[in-house]
């Protein structure tokens, strides 16, 4: 989907680049959307948001969810490699 600036919002890319694994799936490709979500970075938005995981047991369970589903799918993209 593009953004309203017209870019491509984000793309999937596969986990090996050469021989090396890399550690994301996706990557932000809007250089207005990574430009403003580095400037949130910036401003302690990764501190904030760790904040509020840590204290909700309910985000934190989503939280382990969503990062072993993106393992589970990284491991099987790698192995059809």
């Amino acid at each position: 989907q593009r953004c309203r600036h017209g870019f491509p919002q984000a793309f999937g890319f596969h986990p090996i680049l050469g021989k090396k694994v890399t550690s994301g799936l996706f990557r932000l490709s809007c250089p207005l959307l990574v430009q403003a979500i580095d400037k949130w970075e910036n401003e302690g938005a990764v501190r904030e948001m760790s904040d509020m995981v840590r204290a909700s047991d309910k985000m934190s369970l989503n939280y382990v969810e969503a990062n072993r589903r993106t393992a589970a799918i990284r491991r099987d993209i790698i192995e059809r490699h």
